[in-house]
């Protein structure tokens, strides 16, 4: 996880040095489509990615209710 994060980090600043520097047109001309592509891609599955979630979220407040009850049934 940590090393996730380090990497985003890095990734976010690589980024911000590629904005500030002169050769940042340059690096990006190549594969701006690339770059293109990668958000269209993202936007298209947001949707199914916040469904997905949504239903995980529903699926465990209803296991969680399921083992309240549960438990007050039992007495423990």
């Amino acid at each position: 996880m940590a090393e996730m994060k380090s990497a985003a980090r890095e990734f976010a600043q690589l980024l911000r040095y590629l904005g500030r520097s002169a050769n940042a047109a340059k690096f990006w001309r190549g594969r701006k489509r690339y770059v293109h592509a990668a958000m269209m891609v993202y936007t298209f599955r947001a949707p199914f990615r916040l469904q997905e979630n949504l239903r995980q979220r529903q699926a465990f407040n209803e296991r969680q209710e399921f083992y309240a009850r549960l438990r007050a049934s039992r007495g423990f």
